[in-house]
């Protein structure tokens, strides 16, 4: 499993746990590139849920707060559909962000 993937024109990366350089915790993030676009969710710096959405071709983004409900919402859609399209190990990953998510 590499640290990306691609389903229906989007690129998802790996859900990480750690901070980033922000100090934010990025459970899915997916990307395209035609409209370049980036949507995140996860947990902010300041510990509260959050959903980022950046239209890089239209210059304009939009971070909403949200509840983990709605992140483990997202987490579960994200599951079903990876292993619809049977790659198993990023279903698990997912699973594991989810894990992580109940726990804290």
């Amino acid at each position: 499993m590499g640290s990306t993937f691609q389903m229906n024109g989007w690129h998802y990366s790996r859900p990480n746990t750690n901070r980033n350089k922000d100090g934010n915790i990025v459970l899915i993030k997916a990307v395209s590139f035609g409209p370049a676009e980036v949507h995140e969710w996860g947990i902010h710096a300041s510990g509260q849920p959050y959903r980022l959405d950046d239209w890089i071709d239209e210059d304009a983004s939009h971070e909403t707060t949200i509840t983990k409900s709605e992140i483990a919402g997202e987490l579960r859609r994200l599951i079903s559909r990876c292993h619809a399209e049977g790659l198993q190990d990023w279903a698990a990953a997912y699973e594991n962000a989810l894990l992580w998510l109940d726990n804290h």
